[in-house]
C-alpha cells in the first residue's frame, strides 16, 4: 500500500509540475513576441503587459523572471539598447534624442543613462567608435 501511494504521489507531483509549467510557458510564447513587437512603444510597461494579457503585473514579473532569468523592464531596456547601437552605427544623420524616441525613450536624459549603464559608454562616444 506505502509502494503505491509513493507512487500515486510522485506522478501528481510530475502531473502539477506539468501543469504549471504549461501555465506560465504563455511567456515565453507570448509576452516575449509582444515586447519585440512593441520596445519602442514608450508606454511599454509592465503594467501595459498585464493589461494586455489580462494578468496582473506583480504576477507577469515572477513569472518572466522564472522563465527568462531577468526582470521585464531589464529585458525591454537591453532589448532597446541593442537596437539603439544599430541604429546609432546606421542612421549617422540622425541625432540622439531621434535614436531614443525610435527606442521608446521620451526623454534623451534617460536614454543616455539606460545607455551608459548598458554598455559603459554615452551614445555620442558610441557612434564615435562605430564610425
Amino acid at each position: 500500500m506505502k509502494n503505491q501511494l509513493d507512487d500515486f504521489l510522485e506522478l501528481f507531483c510530475l502531473h502539477v509540475s506539468k501543469t504549471i509549467e504549461k501555465s506560465t510557458s504563455w511567456v515565453v510564447n507570448r509576452v516575449i513576441p509582444y515586447i519585440q513587437q512593441n520596445y519602442y512603444d514608450p508606454n511599454l510597461s509592465l503594467e501595459q503587459i498585464g493589461e494586455q494579457f489580462n494578468v496582473h503585473p506583480v504576477y507577469v514579473s515572477k513569472v518572466f523572471k522564472d522563465h527568462v532569468g531577468k526582470g521585464v523592464l531589464d529585458y525591454i531596456n537591453n532589448l532597446r539598447i541593442e537596437h539603439s547601437k544599430l541604429l546609432l552605427e546606421e542612421k549617422k544623420n540622425a541625432t540622439i534624442e531621434q535614436i531614443a524616441e525610435l527606442v521608446g525613450y521620451q526623454n534623451v536624459r534617460t536614454f543616455s543613462r539606460v545607455f551608459k549603464k548598458y554598455t559603459n559608454i554615452s551614445p555620442g562616444k558610441y557612434r564615435n567608435e562605430s564610425l
